[in-house]
């Protein structure tokens, strides 16, 4: 299995447990790589880190949930795109 794969399979598992805790290991784990290569790899690809790229979607799911449900309070909003409080989702 070649390296774009097993990010792309990383990028999916983001993508659906994006409402949970996500750490690198747990990502890393998903497209079957040590975290450290993993990290290396995924920067490499998407040019980005894995950190920034989980905070990139929690911020487009937001965005999208605010657009589409807007009787949903910001607390609701941030707490179903995976940030821990609304106040470190306005701090995003």
């Amino acid at each position: 299995m070649d390296y774009v794969q097993r990010v792309n399979r990383a990028i999916d598992h983001v993508v659906s447990h994006l409402a949970e805790p996500l750490s690198l290991d747990d990502v890393a784990r998903a497209a079957g790589l040590s975290p450290f290569h993993f990290h290396r790899v995924f920067k490499a690809l998407l040019g980005e880190t894995v950190n920034t790229f989980v905070k990139r979607q929690r911020l487009e799911r937001a965005l999208y949930l605010m657009s589409h449900a807007p009787r949903r309070s910001l607390t609701e909003v941030a707490l179903a795109c995976g940030f821990a409080s609304s106040s470190d989702f306005s701090r995003s």
